[in-house]
């Protein structure tokens, strides 16, 4: 059983370090949410 299964984790911060995190976080069972905003 993965650590993280039935998580919710809610990655922000710069393009690198989140991708890395969000796949660290569900490659350990959490589903990763990334919000994305466009800025002008």
């Amino acid at each position: 059983m993965k650590m993280l299964a039935g998580k919710v984790a809610i990655v922000t911060g710069n393009t690198r370090i989140g991708l890395a995190t969000a796949q660290a976080m569900a490659n350990a069972g959490a589903s990763a949410v990334i919000p994305f905003l466009k800025s002008n």
